[in-house]
């Protein structure tokens, strides 16, 4: 069927066109509707949002954040290293993230798998006294994190003592803590890895998933992540340092992932121990041979009994 054109123009049809098109070169096959589809759920991911400091900056509106600063790289050893290796003024407050790491790392120097544009690879540092307490910190962080994804996403995950975050029984969130003295001061660097659209790596030696995985329906932007749960962060930060982990004590064991488990401990002869819950100082509490006994986070980790 051929389309007349007002005007008196010159009527063509689409064969035509189509001919002169491939002759220049191009293309016209139709797409198969299998192949667009595919296609379509690629460039969903292709197409994520790249780290954006001015996104991730437009949370921090309150005048509190004033020296609040965001610095991305789009490859780095690590983002953690980079803030342990970073003098800071007392008042800074830095936000480093990261395309890509080559050196990521997580708890016992351990390797944490980086690859490009895919995750979330994070670090914060600030300054705090030398005396602080920092008992039962990184479970804190692990409740911020979790706390956050619920209410962005609706993942109810759980936090497994001391540092890691699971979701049915697979890990996605990794938390790192180190310390450094500055001067007068103790430099506190927080690193955060977060499998955000990672869905193949070989090189992970362990039950693992990412936040595409949980719900490939949800639309993840790792920008928005970042800016909602350093924000967070920094709230609880605030009510850390007022009330202890106390304050965070009963909503961390909402959320406990072994709690209730079959454990076993190298702290007691790789006997099995029942976890109870945690502590008001984040210690883990367990039953041994009827005797409640108490692990600090900084003496070793609990490997579950299946």
């Amino acid at each position: 069927m051929q389309l007349k054109y007002g005007g008196g123009g010159r009527i063509r049809t689409c064969e035509a066109e189509a001919a002169d098109l491939q002759s220049a070169g191009f293309d016209r096959s139709p797409t198969p509707p299998y192949l667009s589809l595919i296609l379509l759920l690629q460039m969903k991911d292709v197409n994520q949002k790249k780290l954006n400091k001015k996104i991730i900056k437009s949370f921090f509106k309150d005048s509190s954040f004033s020296n609040t600063k965001v610095i991305i790289f789009k490859e780095l050893d690590s983002t953690n290293q980079y803030l342990m290796d970073l003098e800071i003024q007392n008042t800074d407050r830095l936000i480093c993230a990261a395309e890509k790491q080559y050196k990521g790392r997580g708890r016992g120097n351990k390797t944490w798998e980086s690859p490009n544009e895919e995750n979330i690879y994070l670090s914060i540092s600030l300054l705090t006294e030398k005396y602080t307490n920092l008992d039962g910190f990184s479970l804190m962080v692990g409740l911020t994190i979790r706390d956050c994804l619920e209410e962005l996403y609706g993942i109810n995950s759980k936090i497994k003592w001391p540092n890691d975050i699971y979701h049915e029984n697979k890990k996605f969130c990794g938390i790192l803590i180190e310390t450094k003295p500055q001067k007068d001061k103790i430099k506190l660097v927080t690193g955060i890895g977060l499998n955000v659209f990672m869905d193949n790596n070989t090189n992970i030696n362990q039950e693992w998933t990412s936040l595409k995985l949980i719900n490939g329906n949800n639309v993840y932007d790792r920008n928005k992540i970042i800016g909602m749960a350093t924000l967070k962060f920094f709230e609880n930060l605030k009510l850390f340092e007022k009330h202890g982990f106390s304050f965070f004590k009963k909503r961390f064991n909402e959320h406990n992932y072994l709690k209730n488990k079959i454990v076993k401990t190298e702290r007691y002869n790789n006997q099995y121990c029942k976890v109870l819950e945690v502590d008001s100082i984040g210690r883990m509490k367990v039953s041994v041979d009827k005797e409640i006994k108490h692990i600090s986070s900084g003496e070793l980790s609990l490997k579950v009994e299946e």
